[in-house]
C-alpha cells in the first residue's frame, strides 16, 4: 500500500494490482508457482537481461547502497568516527550506543547490510546508534570503552 499522500504511478498500480490476484507482476498472465511473484519464464528473461547488462545492474545496485549508507551515516553523527575520527567509508559502521547490538541483530535475523539502513530510514533514523570504526567498534564490544577514550582519559588526569 502507498503512504499516505503519495501517488502510485500507473504502473506501480498495475504491478499492485496483479500481486494482489496472485499473478505474474511482470507479465500478468501465469500465476507464478511456488509462493514467487513472477512467472518462471519472465524470471529466466530476466536473468538473462541482467546477465547482459551485469556492469550496469551492479554499478547502479553499487551506488544505491553507498548513497543510503552515506545518508545513514550523515543523520548519525557525519562520516567519521565518532572516537578517533576515521574516515575512510569502508572502515566505518553503525554502533549500538547503549550495546545490546547482538541481539538486536538476533531479532532481526536476515536484515544485514542495506537492508539494515533500508530499515532504519524507513523507521525514521531511531536514536541509539553512532558511527564508529571497525577497531572501535570492536574495542568498545571487549571493554565497554574504547582504547582512544581510555587514553584520553588518562592524558586528563
Amino acid at each position: 500500500m502507498p503512504e499516505a499522500g503519495l501517488k502510485q504511478t500507473p504502473k506501480a498500480q498495475l504491478i499492485r494490482l496483479r500481486k494482489e490476484r496472485g499473478l505474474c507482476y511482470r507479465c500478468g498472465k501465469r500465476p507464478p508457482e511456488g509462493g514467487v511473484q513472477i512467472c518462471e519464464q519472465c524470471s529466466v528473461k530476466w536473468r538473462q537481461r541482467r546477465l547482459l547488462h551485469k556492469d550496469r545492474y551492479n554499478s547502479a545496485h553499487r551506488a544505491k547502497r553507498l548513497q543510503l549508507k552515506q545518508e545513514a551515516f550523515n543523520v548519525y553523527g557525519g562520516s567519521h568516527c565518532a572516537c578517533c575520527g576515521e574516515s575512510h567509508q569502508e572502515f566505518l559502521t553503525l554502533d549500538h550506543i547503549e550495546g545490546g547490538g547482538a541481539a538486536h541483530r538476533r531479532e532481526l535475523r536476515r536484515v544485514r547490510g542495506s537492508a539494515f539502513y533500508e530499515r532504519l530510514k524507513k523507521e525514521g533514523f531511531p536514536r541509539g546508534y553512532q558511527v564508529l570504526c571497525h577497531n572501535c567498534n570492536l574495542a568498545k564490544n571487549d571493554s565497554w570503552i574504547c582504547p582512544h577514550r581510555q587514553v584520553q582519559r588518562t592524558e586528563l588526569e
